[in-house]
């Protein structure tokens, strides 16, 4: 049995179902990151385990025991917010030990020894010891954020919820921060749900990434399961800077005993024997062919057969990587490529390659990939 278990989670607001049976299991120690675009349910998710949100139907079995009918406040459950919501007129030191004074605390019969014992094992994990005396408004984006964990950390509790924790913060920051984070969770050893729609933060710091969309799981696995084989199209426009190439609409058709598929723009786009078998067997009439943009090498010189031909649009430095957008009939393809591109023409022809096996095809009605349907 799993240290944590939802099951068939439900949460209706009238008529819109914030979560749709959710269904998940961690393990003790586990880091799962929830991915997600703005709505997708990811809050209220967290909301509803925390006790702070009522849901409508499931189960929710933590450490082998049912907290449905548990207040908040005996979950053990500690959360932290992505706007930090720390008390503007106590110290970090009394922000951080705040939530021994709640009656669990009182009821748990922690000594004063006790409690300063776990304050300074857990901020001298943060690096903020030397903060305790000082008020919010003395500290920085990233030092608020540090001491909201560390009330959080310091209850020891069951389970974390981290709710965007660092979202609102500048790139570098989050960047530095990403790996703290995951070290901080494995030193603890507490389970942790995280929320994010950063693709990037979700494949830096998770054991395993479930994707969220409109309260329904698309997928769970790890991070290269997610990236070589998202299971629905949405997934795919979550993914990669740019983010995956979406061509709607194609048409399966065999040719001298090759399927390749005809798009709406006029483009041909050639299949595996897996792919092929799939579309056969389930008789899919309409396909949306998913690539990333990284999977798209620009070629010449009879280095490979070109897939497609079109010319450049644009270009866009991404550092030392770029986004080129070339126009192939009247579809833009977006290719990563090195800085090198820079130097070449806006309407300049060019071939790209792609092998058969990088394409994602999405059944068009449903958006699910070939592969995962039943």
């Amino acid at each position: 049995m799993a240290y944590l278990e939802i099951r068939n989670l439900t949460k209706e607001y009238g008529k819109v179902k914030a979560l749709d049976g959710f269904t998940l299991e961690v393990e003790h120690n586990e880091l799962v990151v929830i991915l997600g675009q703005p709505g997708a349910g990811k809050t209220t998710l967290l909301m509803t385990l925390a006790g702070l949100e009522p849901f409508t139907q499931g189960e929710i079995i933590l450490d082998d025991e049912d907290i449905v009918d548990k207040p908040t406040e005996l979950r053990d459950i500690a959360m932290v917010f992505e706007t930090y919501a720390l008390y503007p007129h106590l110290t970090v030191g009394e922000n951080i030990t705040f939530s021994f004074y709640s009656y669990r605390a009182k009821r748990a019969g922690l000594s004063k020894e006790k409690i300063t014992e776990r304050v300074k094992r857990i901020t001298e994990m943060l690096e903020i010891s030397d903060l305790l005396k000082r008020y919010p408004r003395e500290l920085s984006g990233g030092q608020m954020q540090r001491v909201s964990l560390a009330r959080a950390l310091v209850r020891s509790p069951k389970l974390l919820l981290l709710d965007e924790p660092i979202a609102h913060l500048d790139a570098k920051l989050r960047h530095r921060l990403r790996p703290e984070l995951r070290r901080l969770q494995k030193q603890t050893g507490v389970a942790t749900l995280y929320t994010t729609t950063d693709y990037m933060e979700a494949f830096g710091i998770a054991d395993k990434i479930l994707v969220l969309h409109e309260g329904v799981s698309l997928q769970i696995g790890t991070k290269e399961d997610i990236w070589n084989k998202p299971a629905h199209r949405i997934i795919g426009n979550l993914l990669g800077v740019p983010s995956m190439n979406i061509i709607p609409g194609g048409r399966p058709k065999i040719m001298n005993g090759k399927m390749n598929i005809f798009t709406e723009d006029g483009l041909q786009i050639p299949v595996d024997k897996e792919q092929q078998t799939r579309i056969q067997e389930k008789s899919i009439e309409k396909i949306d062919i998913g690539i990333h943009p990284s999977d798209i090498r620009p070629v010449g010189g009879g280095e490979y057969k070109p897939v497609l031909r079109g010319e450049i649009y644009v270009y866009e430095p991404l550092g030392i990587k770029g986004a080129l957008s070339v126009k192939v009939n009247k579809r833009i393809i977006r290719v990563q490529t090195p800085a090198r591109y820079e130097q070449r023409k806006v309407g300049e022809k060019i071939d790209l390659y792609f092998k058969e096996t990088d394409t994602h095809l999405f059944d068009s009605k449903s958006g699910l990939n070939i592969l995962f349907m039943r």
